[in-house]
């Protein structure tokens, strides 16, 4: 079920509220997440919930990507563009 991150959850759970979607239960689907900011809504045959995250609440992260994740992504890079020139050659020894 969707989380939603919002810088402002007060107003998110307001129209929540007023858009007729039960407010504060107990989370059936993700049980994980607090009551406080579960809401439910009903459809005919179907229930969804939604769960809505303050966004000043996210752990803050870096610019720049962790350096395993870099280092990974360079080397992928450089292998396919390896493999792109080499097929290249190969061609034209043809």
């Amino acid at each position: 079920m969707p989380d939603i991150y919002t810088p402002r959850p007060d107003i998110v759970k307001k129209v929540l509220e007023d858009a007729g979607l039960e407010a504060r239960v107990t989370p059936t689907i993700l049980t994980n997440r607090p009551a406080d900011i579960t809401y439910r809504f009903r459809g005919k045959d179907y229930y969804a919930e939604l769960y809505v995250h303050d966004f000043a609440a996210v752990p803050a992260r870096s610019v720049f990507p962790e350096p395993t994740s870099l280092g990974v992504g360079i080397l992928l890079g450089m292998i396919a563009t390896v493999a792109i020139f080499w097929r290249r050659l190969r061609a034209q020894r043809r």
